[in-house]
């Protein structure tokens, strides 16, 4: 494990996690508590579209991570079934 990349990774997931959590409760204060019939200006308009789109690239890079990290484990379980690290006479090291 390697501390240094863990905690960035860490942080990232913190922030992009509570931008997401800012976005669904600014989206809910702006259509669920401040409801309005006639259609006015609402202050926070400018923070509902600014948590969603940041939120939305954060979701992105989180699904991507999860992506790979399937992979990886799929791959790694693969190479366990099938013993590809064991072979000492035909990996071409001695």
């Amino acid at each position: 494990m390697k501390p240094k990349r863990y905690l960035l990774n860490a942080i990232k997931n913190f922030i992009g996690f509570a931008t997401i959590f800012s976005a669904i409760l600014f989206i809910y204060c702006r259509w669920g508590l401040l409801r309005t019939t006639v259609v006015t200006f609402n202050p926070l308009d400018a923070f509902v579209a600014a948590f969603t789109v940041v939120g939305a690239i954060f979701l992105g890079f989180t699904i991507k991570n999860m992506v790979v990290s399937f992979k990886n484990a799929r791959k790694r379980k693969e190479a366990l079934r099938l013993k590809l690290d064991q072979d000492v006479v035909d990996d071409g090291t001695k």
